[in-house]
């Protein structure tokens, strides 16, 4: 069967399902063809010629939106881009969920300058805890699946010189830091309300590469605070990230990254919040991924409440308008 041919009968299928659950699959078409000039300079930022049958297919779409379920086929100006990213989700993960992960790494994605220069990967690599206080706690979820993740990375495919990121949010954190213990090694690692460094990992000693970059950030109120660092016995995650030596940590910062007087991203909603566009953790983590400039974290001052039973109550500089925050150079 020819491309066109092929090409023309998941167009169909995918008009069928869309007609079905239009929430799943929504219509979407290929895009005109690439020219040799596009292919050339896909190959030439490649550093190699394209497969055959790749370079045939981007003769006749080049590039299409979701061109199967949840997997898109890249243009031939989206390839040879500057970075990889995969993003490992947390408690509550499972296949039911991946359309919500690959809405969330669209973002970065969209935003990513040049275009075409950012892939995100949405990795599922097993079972991930369902529940977060009968589940969660358990530290074997990321101890079954450390081979699993640190296989994979080493076979992703890239350009030399092309930085690869694995990213951990929640209790993918622990599953990152479980895959780094057992020999995964990445360009950088950044934990996002990260369950912990890894089940047994309390120095980047611990891992397969002390040196590679690491990053974490944390917003003020989340109740995965109240865990981070408790390891005992066949519970819990290691170290608290954010206070790891060799882990910068950086800030989860205000709601509207360009509104000084937007409000800072804190408490239980926080947790998921940090992705939302915009924000100052969302900034943070397309700057990790595409090796950018992001905001370092800043310790809060301690006032006393008054009252007559006065207690310690944070004031974040970040809710201070005029407070401008210092920066740090991903590496």
């Amino acid at each position: 069967m020819s491309w066109k041919a092929l090409i023309g009968d998941i167009a169909l299928a995918r008009m069928r399902r869309d007609a079905e659950v239009p929430e799943i699959y929504p219509l979407t078409i290929p895009h005109v063809a690439a020219s040799d000039q596009q292919l050339a300079a896909a190959e030439e930022r490649l550093g190699h010629a394209l497969d055959p049958l790749h370079r045939q297919l981007l003769t006749f779409a080049n590039g299409r939106s979701q061109m199967f379920v949840h997997t898109d086929l890249h243009s031939a100006g989206e390839l040879g881009g500057r970075g990889i990213w995969s993003l490992l989700g947390g408690t509550g993960t499972n296949e039911t969920k991946m359309p919500g992960q690959y809405d969330r790494a669209m973002t970065f994605v969209e935003a990513a300058e040049p275009r075409g220069s950012l892939a995100v990967i949405t990795y599922l690599g097993g079972p991930m805890p369902q529940s977060i206080t009968a589940d969660a706690p358990h530290s074997h979820y990321a101890l079954d699946q450390a081979g699993a993740l640190r296989d994979f990375v080493a076979g992703v495919e890239r350009p030399e010189g092309v930085p690869l990121t694995v990213v951990g949010h929640s209790y993918g954190g622990s599953v990152v830091g479980a895959a780094e213990a057992a020999g995964m090694v990445a360009d950088r690692i950044l934990h996002v309300e990260s369950a912990g460094a890894g089940p047994n990992v309390f120095n980047v000693q611990d891992n397969a590469d002390p040196s590679t970059p690491r990053y974490s950030m944390t917003a003020p109120g989340d109740a995965i605070g109240a865990t981070q660092g408790l390891q005992a016995g066949p519970f819990g995650h290691g170290a608290d990230p954010d206070l790891l030596d060799g882990v910068v940590r950086l800030e989860t910062g205000r709601i509207d990254a360009d509104d000084p007087n937007s409000g800072i991203v804190q408490g239980l909603a926080s947790h998921s919040a940090v992705f939302n566009r915009g924000t100052t953790a969302w900034e943070n983590v397309l700057a990790v991924m595409t090796g950018g400039e992001a905001t370092m974290y800043t310790e809060p001052d301690m006032h006393m409440s008054a009252g007559r039973h006065p207690v310690a109550v944070p004031h974040y500089p970040m809710s201070d308008p005029d407070f401008v925050p210092p920066t740090v150079q991903v590496q």
